[in-house]
């Protein structure tokens, strides 16, 4: 079994609905992009991320999409998403920039292929946000949604009243902790950041589908899969050189009022990637496990 039907069978705990559909439109949509060699610009982007978000029933969650192709400051990044207007942002010229860094020892036609990827990634990873709330809101019971709700302050905007909550199934005692949270959490805080479940989760979902939607450009390219592979095992990683478990210590850093009893219980008979990917503590073997794993996508 190659190593992309070996992962999609180890990972089965991330939400991600219609998973298959949305794999296997995004792969055409984005195979025949590239095949046409479709100029990448703000119009491309918009169409890009529409389409996600059609096909992952989050038009109620994301109210506008803004692309920026001329310069701004790299400390701004490459996209950002704001969850009490519901609007997304694309900084695409940050991205040309990054492509452009990071990928300029390929000729020119690898390089337009990993903005195509990156790209996606990025709008992925936004879009991603909008779906936590989406999970939370609907209270869909996963180890995900669990996690989440105990993590995300700024969910508090989106509850409305307290009869709405208990009809989507939330205890008082829930209800009473997620509407008296006070303020959005600070994310300006490197070590915060790469701690933080929904930081986490929006990368590695990005970096999971991706692997299996530019999958038809491995043989031409066996670049792209070393790529993706690598930025998939290295955030797994992320966050265990500040913390033995980043999620248990986030929830414990900002919410004293937690269920993380019930997230370990839960948890418990995880894969290493699935353990990884949802910030659990791994002892040192299953880290070191990751990282040969890693390093075997570095040295390809």
């Amino acid at each position: 079994m190659d190593d992309v039907k070996t992962l999609r069978n180890k990972i089965s705990h991330l939400e991600i609905e219609n998973i298959d559909l949305v794999i296997e439109e995004l792969a055409k949509y984005l195979f025949l992009s590239i095949k046409n060699n479709r100029e990448i610009n703000n119009s491309f982007v918009y169409e890009l991320v529409n389409k996600i978000i059609e096909l992952r029933n989050l038009d109620c969650y994301v109210n506008n999409i803004i692309s920026y192709d001329y310069k701004i400051n790299k400390e701004t990044g490459f996209g950002a998403y704001y969850p009490k207007i519901s609007w997304i942002e694309v900084y695409l010229y940050n991205i040309r920039e990054m492509v452009k860094e990071e990928y300029k020892n390929l000729n020119k036609e690898e390089k337009n292929i990993f903005l195509y990827i990156r790209l996606f990634i990025i709008c992925f990873h936004e879009i991603e946000h909008a779906n936590q709330i989406k999970l939370c809101i609907e209270n869909i019971d996963s180890v995900e949604t669990l996690i989440l709700r105990n993590s995300m302050n700024y969910i508090r905007s989106y509850f409305g009243k307290k009869d709405n909550l208990v009809k989507k199934g939330y205890k008082n005692r829930e209800i009473d902790r997620i509407i008296n949270k006070q303020s959005d959490l600070e994310y300006d805080d490197k070590d915060i950041y790469l701690i933080n479940p929904s930081e986490r989760l929006a990368w590695v979902k990005s970096f999971f589908v991706s692997i299996f939607i530019f999958s038809s450009l491995y043989k031409k390219y066996p670049l792209v899969k070393q790529e993706l592979f690598y930025l998939f095992y290295d955030m797994l990683l992320e966050g265990y050189q500040y913390s033995k478990s980043p999620t248990i210590d986030f929830i414990q850093k900002f919410h004293k009022i937690n269920d993380i009893d019930l997230i370990k219980k839960r948890t418990m008979d995880f894969c290493i990637e699935e353990k990884s990917i949802f910030g659990m503590e791994l002892k040192n073997c299953e880290k070191n496990e990751l990282d040969k794993r890693l390093k075997k996508y570095l040295k390809m």
